[in-house]
């Protein structure tokens, strides 16, 4: 069976900064491929029609199996990141997490060390969303647990190669075949 023909289920997880509600949209917009999402053919010039570029690419709607702000709020330091995640977590195979509070991303690998995640992707769009030191603490707990996880920067970095954006130990997780199959899907 190919990747093409797999079923994933994926969760989205995004702060509440208008940036981040920005990009967590434009994320989803681009796996749904709806044809109301895409404009720029049309902002480009007042009279280029749309040359349907987007045709050939799939819809993955149904493998967006939840889409949820988290982190509105919330103190400025957080002491038990649990506390603010949610109680009960939807069985994914794949979780991107966008710009969410540091310390509730600092609590997600232990909340997640139960849950059969195969991959969690989190984004760097703004280096505000992680500091370099909680990256690698945090890639090394979900190493401990046995959680691939990949700190894209930016996103469309986000590679099957090893370069200077995908780096074991500070990027992604030395085990990484679950997030080839992310990308490959």
């Amino acid at each position: 069976m190919s990747s093409q023909q797999k079923q994933y289920k994926l969760g989205i997880f995004y702060g509440p900064d208008p940036d981040t509600v920005m990009l967590a949209q434009k994320f989803v917009g681009n796996l749904i491929n709806d044809d109301e999402f895409c404009k720029a053919c049309e902002l480009l010039e007042k009279d280029v029609k749309c040359d349907k570029c987007r045709e050939h690419l799939g819809n993955f709607s149904s493998s967006i199996y939840f889409y949820d702000l988290i982190g509105e709020n919330v103190p400025d330091f957080i002491e038990d990141p649990e506390d603010y995640l949610p109680k009960n977590l939807p069985q994914v195979d794949f979780l991107l997490v966008v710009g969410i509070h540091q310390d509730l991303l600092s609590g997600f690998p232990e909340y997640l060390k139960d849950k059969n995640i195969k991959a969690i992707i989190i984004p760097i769009e703004n280096p505000k969303w992680v500091q370099p030191g909680l990256q690698v603490q945090v890639l090394e707990e979900f190493e401990r647990f046995g959680i691939q996880a990949a700190f894209p920067k930016p996103f469309c970095a986000l590679s099957k190669e090893l370069n200077e954006h995908n780096k074991v130990g500070f990027n992604i997780t030395k085990e990484r075949n679950n997030i080839i199959e992310f990308i490959e899907h």
